[in-house]
């Protein structure tokens, strides 16, 4: 965790240090007076990494092929949708306009199919008389739903008691009656034109409408076919997929290349992630969307806000220490020459305090009793006080209960250095 001091102290004087002779070592206390200020907090994660572009595209071809035209160079501004390369296309541009000769035959097929059926149902009309197949196929539908309510009527009769039975009579009757005028109006219809022509004209109109369906059919067919060879022309273009630069470029005009080759990959830089590794015991205070100050080595003036907008739940182990990937994404500066794979770094802002009551971490200690307490200047007289600490960055910590601003704190530091004896 990288700490950042935001306010300053105010040191009010030094006490000259008391010298105590020990052996050949000599140690000294020196003491500040520190005056207790409201200034700003700010406690940061902090972690490095190099740069990416959130939109990366390696462009290839989906079938092999050889290389036609080359559109752009290495380092070019592109827009969606802009020529990247293209392969030869001539047996591609032969097979499309084979697949829509086809499909324009499978729809002239289906029209005559059509004509056919017409014509044959046509001479079925005529052959059975004045009647149309629209009668024929009411007059049957009258006996199928007969049928089929006579049925209903005996099977409800078959499932009651005798006494019931009679109640059923009138309606079975009628049933029958219905069934037998149905048949006879079919009969009337057709059952004296039921002769080896029309026996024939029905076959004709049976094959005919089987004979469309089948034309509908390779209609479907062949513009699926048709579709397929579009599909795999217009493949043998690369386009650009979003607007970018021209990151690289692998081929030359004129090469063979295979499906698996990167023709070209597409950046765009205007969006731009840094990821870094947060230890486990800084993760748990890393939150999406929390703000992020990001560093690039190759422009140290430059300061980007970024945002985490990812926080990896799968651990890894670095050294020894379990670390999550973090991301944090941000929007190039427009002016900035920031690249793919720059090194940079970032304080992720965990934790902010304005105009708090700050005192210096070292000024606190504990006493016996195992409470917080700063050592006070009043009137002249040190004094101990019992605080309440809130957040620290490590170098200051927000006081929340105890002390008031313009106190003053006794800060003690002791070492020691070598020297003769006196």
């Amino acid at each position: 965790m990288k700490m950042k001091r935001i306010a300053p102290f105010l040191i009010l004087g030094l006490v000259l240090p008391a010298m105590l002779s020990c052996g050949s070592r000599q140690s000294s206390a020196t003491i500040e007076l520190v005056k207790v200020t409201r200034g700003d907090l700010t406690v940061t994660v902090s972690g490095s990494g190099n740069l990416n572009v959130l939109n990366d595209a390696k462009l290839t071809f989906s079938a092999a092929g050889r290389i036609d035209k080359i559109y752009v160079h290495e380092g070019d501004r592109v827009s969606t949708g802009d020529k990247i390369a293209s392969l030869v296309t001539d047996s591609l541009e032969l097979a499309v306009s084979q697949a829509q000769v086809s499909y324009a035959q499978s729809q002239a097929a289906v029209t005559q199919a059509e004509v056919v059926q017409k014509t044959a149902e046509r001479n079925l009309n005529q052959a059975l008389g004045s009647f149309d197949m629209s009668q024929v196929d009411a007059a049957q539908a009258d006996v199928d739903q007969a049928t089929a309510y006579l049925q209903n009527v005996t099977t409800n009769m078959a499932q009651v008691s005798p006494l019931q039975q009679a109640n059923w009579a009138t309606t079975f009757a009628y049933a029958q009656a219905r069934l037998a005028a149905a048949e006879a109006r079919l009969n009337a219809i057709v059952g004296n034109n039921d002769t080896d022509e029309v026996s024939i004209a029905r076959l004709q109109v049976q094959s005919a409408a089987q004979s469309t369906d089948l034309a509908r059919q390779s209609v479907t067919l062949a513009q699926k076919t048709l579709e397929q060879t579009e599909k795999q022309l217009n493949d043998a273009t690369l386009v650009a997929p979003f607007p970018g630069i021209v990151g690289s470029l692998n081929v030359k005009e004129g090469d063979n290349i295979s499906p698996a080759l990167v023709i070209a990959e597409i950046v765009d830089p205007s969006g731009m992630y840094l990821q870094i590794q947060t230890d486990e015991i800084d993760v748990v205070n890393v939150s999406l969307g929390q703000r992020a100050i990001i560093s690039v080595d190759a422009e140290p003036s430059l300061k980007i806000d970024g945002k985490v907008t990812l926080i990896s739940v799968v651990p890894l182990s670095a050294s020894g220490v379990v670390v999550y990937n973090t991301k944090l994404s941000f929007a190039a500066p427009e002016d900035s020459k920031l690249r793919t794979g720059m090194s940079a770094s970032a304080d992720i802002v965990t934790t902010e305090r304005k105009s708090v009551l700050l005192v210096p971490d070292r000024a606190i200690g504990t006493n016996k009793a195992g409470q917080n307490v700063v050592t006070l200047l009043v009137n002249g007289k040190n004094e101990e006080r019992v605080i309440t600490p809130g957040v620290s960055d490590g170098v200051q910590t927000e006081v929340l209960k105890g002390l008031q601003e313009g106190d003053t704190v006794v800060v003690r530091t002791a070492s020691q250095s070598a020297s003769g004896l006196f």
